[in-house]
């Protein structure tokens, strides 16, 4: 839990209060994050339909951005079981090849696996994908890797991508450029971006 202070700080710097002391109101935002199960980022994205004419189509847009997509890339820092990263690749394939309808379009064929190689028969070695896969998590584990220790000693208290506050415990990534994420951030930004969020610098070690 934030202190009180850094808390209000936080909150004004996301347009939620009108100011950053104790006796600030809640902004037109602020109530809308009271009201509403979405993240600062999704709140504003209703505010600005509203302002834009089109409300239902900002909270449609913010309702379907809310829930995890079907094609992101299953995490294997997550999924330590092979057995069970191998089935959610497999989902993950399968859902990308239903709604895409075969065409696997520039987007989606980013991140085609090589399935014939990461589900083999039983009795066979798993080999390494060649799409590419390989390749980007080969990169996000050579980023530095830390855990919280102490908030008030972090010179960014909050993820820059996610938003959410930093919490000791948690484990952070740090890029080349100094710019630092939390690990899990990190790995679902680096899958379609080759900046860094903050800065714009490479991600990718050299």
């Amino acid at each position: 839990m934030q202190p009180v202070p850094l808390l209000i700080k936080n909150l004004d710097q996301l347009g939620a209060l009108t100011n950053n002391t104790e006796s600030a109101e809640l902004t037109v935002l602020g109530y809308l994050m009271m009201a509403v199960p979405l993240d600062v980022q999704l709140c504003r994205l209703v505010i600005f339909g509203a302002l834009l004419g089109m409300p239902c189509e900002g909270v449609v847009c913010a309702a379907a951005t809310s829930v995890q997509d079907p094609f992101t890339l299953p995490s294997h820092l997550i999924m330590k079981d092979p057995k069970e990263y191998a089935e959610a690749v497999r989902r993950s394939y399968e859902t990308r090849r239903y709604f895409d309808h075969g065409h696997w379009s520039a987007t989606l064929g980013l991140f085609e696996p090589s399935f014939g190689s990461v589900l083999p028969m039983e009795g066979t070695e798993i080999e390494a994908p060649t799409d590419g896969t390989m390749d980007l998590i080969a990169c996000l584990d050579a980023l530095p890797t830390s855990e919280v220790k102490s908030v008030e000693s972090l010179e960014t208290k909050a993820c820059p991508i996610c938003l959410d506050g930093y919490a000791v415990g948690e484990a952070l990534k740090t890029l080349a450029c100094g710019h630092a994420f939390h690990a899990g951030c990190m790995e679902q930004w680096g899958q379609g971006n080759d900046g860094c969020q903050t800065c714009g610098k490479p991600w990718r070690p050299q």
